[in-house]
């Protein structure tokens, strides 16, 4: 036990560290540079009754040289200090990820995409692990997508294009498990994220349409891709504001059960802008059973998720973003954004790709009356 004439010894060298847990994490620092501390650390409360503080104190003060790299924590295992006797490095510098992605008909692509990631993992020294889940219409997640015994074998999840359920992710907080969500943003909890730029998409295909001749375009956004998916008004607005047309109401919608009546019909636009493969694939549907013609009849152009094939397979003019630039983020962030440090959210570009799904109106059309958004 320390002494009280050590204890304030240590004080006046830790100088203008004004928080408790700050000058403890020095000490703590101290005692690992000395030896005095190695291998495996005692736990959070020996260590609390060791330095005379409080566990929350000696949690604050583990998280900071965590996040230094001078020791790591393992959930179940406990806290070592890097590089020693009882740790190896190389074991401590390799972990392992989950790829969390959904169960639909593109299973092919959608693993065609974790063997990219795989790849970019392994070259990393880490390994990532395949699952594939079954959500429900609105994109969310099974509560029980990972079992415990799965999470205790794993150090970060990264889910893909599914929406976790607040159960999951507070699962996933109280284990300090680094989390990221793919093409997607949770609506309960501020995450780390990687997401294409859904505003710069919408703004650029609404100039492509508009350089056309169009003067009414409809927004369409799937209602799985929100919250990150009401962005999209942002740019589509942006666009018709700035050529001094007015914007239709913009419209979020289940492209599985949405009315007909917003891909066409009685005073529909002669342009539709969609968010999401689905909307589009859908748009595409009802314009084949109405028997309007792609792009004489209709001009049709999508935002679509990184990696996704729909556009291209379709021949629809789109804002393409490069999936390994996603996967690479997604990876970076479960390798160096510790669980305890601020989420971020990364924003990536993609490019208007015109494949001819969009042309010049039949007739010349005028701008529509102005009505609020309803995303």
């Amino acid at each position: 036990m320390d002494s009280q004439a050590e204890r304030e010894g240590r004080k006046e060298e830790d100088g203008p560290l004004s928080y408790k847990f700050q000058r403890l994490r020095e000490r703590i620092r101290r005692a690992i540079d000395s030896g005095e501390l190695s291998g495996k650390l005692p736990g959070e409360r020996a260590l609390a009754r060791r330095f005379q503080v409080n566990a929350k104190t000696i949690n604050k003060a583990l998280s900071d040289l965590t996040t230094e790299g001078v020791v790591v924590r393992h959930i179940g295992r406990g806290t070592f200090v890097v590089a020693s006797e009882d740790e190896p490095a190389p074991s401590l510098r390799a972990k392992r990820f989950a790829w969390v992605t959904l169960f639909d008909r593109s299973r092919a692509f959608q693993q065609a995409r974790f063997e990219c990631a795989r790849r970019v993992a392994a070259a990393q020294g880490h390994e990532l692990v395949f699952h594939c889940v079954q959500a429900d219409l609105d994109g969310r997640m099974p509560e029980q997508a990972l079992s415990p015994a799965e999470l205790r074998e794993i150090d970060g999840v990264a889910i893909v294009g599914a929406r976790p359920t607040r159960a999951l992710l507070a699962d996933l907080l109280r284990r300090h498990m680094h989390l990221v969500l793919v093409n997607i943003q949770s609506d309960h909890v501020q995450a780390n994220c990687v997401v294409g730029d859904y505003a710069a998409g919408t703004f650029h295909l609404c100039e492509h349409l508009i350089a056309l001749g169009h003067r009414d375009v409809q927004l369409l956004v799937d209602s799985a891709l929100m919250p990150c998916g009401a962005v999209a008004e942002l740019g589509y607005l942006a666009a018709m504001r700035r050529h001094g047309l007015s914007p239709r109401r913009a419209v979020s919608a289940n492209p599985v059960s949405a009315d007909p009546s917003f891909f066409g019909g009685r005073g529909a636009p002669r342009a539709l802008l969609c968010v999401g493969a689905a909307m589009a694939q859908a748009a595409r549907q009802e314009a084949s059973r109405t028997e309007r013609h792609i792009p004489r009849d209709l001009s049709l152009a999508v935002v679509t998720g990184s990696g996704e094939t729909m556009a291209d397979r379709l021949g629809l003019t789109s804002y393409d973003i490069d999936d390994s630039k996603v996967i690479g983020w997604a990876l970076e962030l479960l390798n160096r954004n510790p669980a305890d440090r601020r989420p971020q959210m990364i924003v990536v570009p993609g490019s208007v790709v015109d494949r001819g799904s969009c042309g010049p109106p039949t007739a010349p059309t005028g701008p529509t009356m102005f009505t609020e958004g309803i995303i």
